[in-house]
This record gives C-alpha cells, structure tokens and sequence, in this order.
C-alpha cells in the first residue's frame, strides 16, 4: 500500500509541473454601423484552438449586406501561429446566402502580443467582409 501511494503522488507531481494557465485576450473594434460604436470581443485559447466570445451579438458587428451570415457568439478558431510575438488563428464557413448559392470562407484573427494590435478579418468566395482593426489586452 505504501508503495502505491507514492506512486500516485510522483505521477501528480509530474503531471502538475506541465500544466499551464491559458492565454486570455479582450480586443476591442469599432462596428461597422455609422455610430462606429465599441464591440468587445473576448479570446480563450484552449489548447490548438482559440474560443471566440461575444457578450452578445451586436447588429452593427458586420456590414448590413453581410448579416445574413451566421455568426454564432461563441466560436472557436483553430490557432494557425502561437509564438512570443503574434498569436494568428482562423474558422473556416460555409453557409448559403439570400439567393441560396454556397458561400464559404474564412475568419481570421490577429493579434500583435508586443503592441496590442488587433485585427479580425473575413474572406469569402463570393464576396468578402471589410476588416476590423482595433486592440487586446492580456487578461
């Protein structure tokens, strides 16, 4: 019995000693409505991916002819670079627009960890999403 009870506590000791805290980002953009009012928009990582999450959908978030895309307010990105400069990570698309052809595409998320530059752009084929520009802090 004594035996395996250290053998329980070396195995948390090691597995303890791996575990690190995740990387937690708030970013800020001016929408896209004429007011350019302030979305907020926070960033877990989790692993490979990154969890987006809005407090809630704000109408002026994407252009108006581009509403009819859903975007879900917790989505998650699959981190494409994660290094001591720059953090980039992407979700792929598809949906249908109003005239019931296949869109499909791309969110891209970018941000500056020296600076705090932010940028969050969409691509897709047809037609694409003006860029946000704005700015994170680390929590």
């Amino acid at each position: 019995m004594r035996g395996y009870i250290g053998g329980i506590c070396i195995a948390c000791t090691c597995f303890a000693g791996t575990a690190h805290a995740a990387d937690y980002w708030s970013c800020t953009f001016p929408d896209f409505s004429p007011q350019h009012t302030a979305t907020i928009v926070t960033y877990l990582q989790e692993g490979d991916d990154l969890i987006e999450t809005m407090p809630s959908f704000v109408p002026g978030a994407l252009p108006e002819e581009h509403m009819t895309y859903r975007i879900v307010s917790n989505m998650t990105y699959r981190i494409v670079s994660n290094t001591t400069l720059g953090l980039v990570a992407a979700h792929y698309l598809e949906d249908k627009a109003q005239s019931g052809s296949p869109v499909v595409g791309v969110l891209l998320v970018v941000i500056n960890k020296a600076s705090g530059a932010y940028k969050r752009a969409a691509m897709f084929a047809p037609s694409d999403v003006p860029a946000a520009n704005g700015s994170c802090v680390r929590g």
